[in-house]
């Protein structure tokens, strides 16, 4: 099977693809947006990544480390 790579370009229906990526990137985007918003006004916080860690993002815009649940040199069972 020597079939060359298919280029972006030669793909049929383009323009469709990147319009329908496009409907689903912003409906992901505004689920997101809603989803935080429904748990900040239920005083609830949100589980994020930041700083290449996790953290709570509590409604009154604070940050707070997940805490872990074991130490780092302990086995998981």
């Amino acid at each position: 099977m020597n079939d060359p790579a298919v280029t972006v370009s030669e793909v049929d229906g383009l323009p469709e693809l990147r319009a329908f990526s496009d409907l689903v990137e912003n409906a992901m985007k505004r689920a997101v947006k809603e989803a935080i918003a429904a748990h900040h006004h239920a005083g609830n916080p949100v589980a994020i990544w930041k700083e290449g860690q996790v953290v709570l993002w509590y409604p009154d815009g604070s940050y707070r480390p997940v805490p872990s649940e074991t130490e780092p040199d302990e086995p998981r069972s």
